[in-house]
C-alpha cells in the first residue's frame, strides 16, 4: 500500500514489516477475539497467531517468549493478562509518586517506609488524620500542603522545607531536621519531641502551643516567628538568634543556650530555669 511504502521511504524496511505482522495478525482474528477487544480492550492470541507475532520470521522474534505464552493454559491466560496491566500500573504509579505529588490529598493513609513518596515535592496535597512513620525524606519540600492531625515519627527530613504551610496537631517524634527551613507555616499543637534541628530556621511561621523537648538545635534561627506557649526543655541551642520574635508565656528549663541572642524580641510571662547562656 502507499502507506507502507511511504514507511519505508521514511523509517526503512524494518518497520514495514512490523506493519506487515500486525497486519497479518488483524486478518487472523475472530469474531469472538473482536469482541472482546472492544470490550476488554485485549484479546487471547491462539497458538498460530503467537507465532505470527513471535516466531522466526517475525521482526519480534522471541523464541523464549513464544514458549512461555504457549505453555500456558487458555483458562489462565487472562489472569495472567490482567496481573501484568496491574504490576505494569503500579509501577508507572510509583515512579511518578517518587518524582512529585501534586493535588492529591493524603487523608487516612498512614506513610509508612514510603520514602520514595515523602522524598520529592510536594505540592496542593493537604495531609490530614495519617502518619509518616519510619519515612525519611530527603529533597522533599512541601509547599501549600497543611498538615493536619499528621505526626511524624522515626522520619529524619534534609533539604525538605515546609512553605506556606500550616500545621496543626502535628508532632514530629524521633524525627531530626536537617537543612529544612518553615517559612509562611504557622503551627498550632506541634510539639518537637527528641528531633534535634540544624539549620533549620523559622521565618514568619508564628507557633502557638508548639514546645520543644530533648530537641536539640543549632544554626535554627527564629525570625519574625511570634510564639505563644513554645517552652524548650531539654532542648539546648546554639548560633541561633531569636530575631523580631516576641516570645509569650515562655520557658527554657534546664536548657543551655549559646551565642543566641534575642534581637527585639520581648519575652512576656517567661521563665528562664537552670538554663545558663553565654555569649547571648
Amino acid at each position: 500500500s502507499q502507506f507502507q511504502k511511504n514507511v519505508t521511504e521514511i523509517f526503512g524496511e524494518s518497520e514495514t514489516k512490523k506493519i506487515d505482522v500486525f497486519e497479518k495478525l488483524q486478518s487472523t482474528y475472530t469474531p469472538d477475539q473482536v469482541d472482546e477487544q472492544k470490550k476488554r480492550g485485549f484479546a487471547i492470541l491462539r497458538k498460530e497467531q503467537l507465532e505470527i507475532v513471535y516466531g522466526k520470521d517475525s521482526p519480534y522474534a522471541n523464541e523464549e517468549r513464544l514458549k512461555t505464552l504457549m505453555s500456558i493454559p487458555k483458562e489462565e491466560m487472562h489472569g495472567h493478562i490482567v496481573n501484568n496491566i496491574r504490576a505494569l500500573a503500579e509501577m508507572k504509579s510509583f515512579k511518578g509518586r517518587k518524582r512529585n505529588v501534586i493535588l492529591a490529598p493524603v487523608i487516612l493513609i498512614p506513610l509508612i517506609f514510603a520514602s520514595a513518596l515523602v522524598s520529592g515535592p510536594v505540592i496542593l496535597s493537604p495531609l490530614t488524620l495519617s502518619t509518616s512513620l519510619l519515612s525519611p525524606a530527603v529533597l522533599g519540600p512541601v509547599i501549600l500542603s497543611p498538615w493536619t492531625f499528621f505526626p511524624v515519627i522515626l522520619s529524619p527530613r534534609a533539604l525538605s522545607p515546609l512553605i506556606l504551610n500550616p500545621l496543626l496537631f502535628a508532632p514530629v517524634i524521633l524525627s531530626p531536621l536537617v537543612l529544612h527551613p518553615f517559612i509562611l507555616s504557622p503551627g498550632v499543637f506541634n510539639p518537637f519531641i527528641l528531633s534535634p534541628m540544624a539549620l533549620s530556621p523559622f521565618i514568619l511561621s508564628p507557633q502557638v502551643f508548639s514546645p520543644l523537648i530533648l530537641s536539640p538545635f543549632v544554626l535554627t534561627p527564629i525570625i519574625l516567628t511570634p510564639t505563644v506557649g513554645g517552652p524548650l526543655i531539654l532542648s539546648p541551642f546554639a548560633l541561633s538568634p531569636i530575631i523580631r520574635s516576641p516570645q509569650i508565656m515562655f520557658a527554657a528549663i534546664l536548657s543551655p543556650f549559646v551565642l543566641s541572642p534575642l534581637i527585639d524580641s520581648p519575652l512576656i510571662f517567661a521563665e528562664v530555669i537552670a538554663s545558663p547562656s553565654a555569649l547571648s
